[in-house]
């Protein structure tokens, strides 16, 4: 991958080893939270695509990515397009990155956590 959190991205996307699906990510269970500031989380769930085949899948999770602009992924429900690896390792594709929204439902939730 290329420098740039943007030129990462175009990378993932041009990347035909990936698999492009529309659709749906819904959290499955609890998030494996990072244990401190530079230590990765997994997030696991699935996507559900427009076409209504569904995809297990994880990613690692790291806040500080985050804010660097360089972490991809949803860490909550999110519509969009998402590229995943072709494989599965443990019965689940790795997420690579993500491009849409959250879902109204779980923007609500999660600032709701967040006022408490």
């Amino acid at each position: 991958m290329r420098g740039s959190p943007q030129e990462a991205r175009e990378d993932i996307r041009s990347d035909e080893s990936l698999r492009r699906i529309e659709g749906i990510f819904r959290v499955e269970g609890d998030i494996e939270w990072p244990e401190g500031y530079l230590a990765s989380g997994v997030v696991r769930g699935q996507i559900e695509s427009d076409t209504g085949r569904t995809y297990p899948v994880r990613f690692e999770y790291n806040e500080i990515y985050v804010q660097c602009g360089i972490q991809f992924t949803p860490p909550i429900d999110a519509s969009g397009t998402f590229w995943i690896t072709r494989r599965s390792r443990d019965g689940r594709y790795e997420m690579m990155l993500w491009e849409g929204e959250y879902t109204p439902e779980a923007l609500a939730r999660h600032q709701a956590k967040e006022a408490q």
